[in-house]
């Protein structure tokens, strides 16, 4: 297991540490890239530098795989994946945690939140500060689609269009779509 990347960065080369499952990379100094997807973390790449706004040197990464039983998410099984000095995963460990109850209901309205920062940030591009008026018109129903039901916040945007200045039906659609792809 020596060679592996973890062990050339000197916080952990010189700590006696023998197996990668002892490191706690997160507090290393490594640059975190987070991919997600539909509102859910599906990646945690940890690389060794981060220049110019280019992530390198990929040293660790968290895939996750969640546990679904429509329309709830029971749990995630996480693989960790250590590279090796020939930049391929040398070493794998993986693990599934089964959420709480409590965190069943967070998990879920957790994504929602994600995916809904999505369609704030589109609406603030195309509508710039109108979509303030959007948002306020539709307060009720982001509350809604946060705890789970979509439909009213759609039926909301898709009224917006006579409601919210520089709203068009194309840019409620877009909004819709993204809220829809859960």
């Amino acid at each position: 297991m020596i060679n592996l990347k973890i062990f050339q960065i000197d916080a952990v080369a010189n700590s006696g540490i023998s197996g990668p499952e002892m490191v706690d990379y997160t507090h290393i100094g490594l640059f975190r890239k987070q991919t997600e997807t539909k509102g859910a973390l599906m990646k945690s790449e940890f690389f060794r530098t981060f220049e110019n706004n280019v992530y390198s040197d990929l040293i660790v990464e968290e895939v996750y795989d969640y546990i679904e039983s429509a329309p709830l998410y029971l749990g995630k099984t996480t693989a960790v994946n250590w590279y090796d000095l020939e930049g391929a995963i040398g070493y794998t460990n993986e693990f599934t945690y089964m959420f709480l109850p409590n965190e069943i209901i967070n998990f879920g309205m957790d994504k929602r939140s994600n995916v809904l920062a999505i369609a704030k940030l589109y609406a603030f591009q195309v509508l710039g500060s109108d979509a303030f008026v959007l948002l306020d018109y539709c307060v009720n129903q982001i509350s809604s689609y946060i705890q789970g039901n979509t439909n009213p916040l759609i039926l909301r945007v898709n009224s917006a269009v006579d409601f919210t200045p520089g709203m068009t039906q194309p840019i409620a659609d877009n909004i819709n779509g993204i809220l829809t792809n859960l």
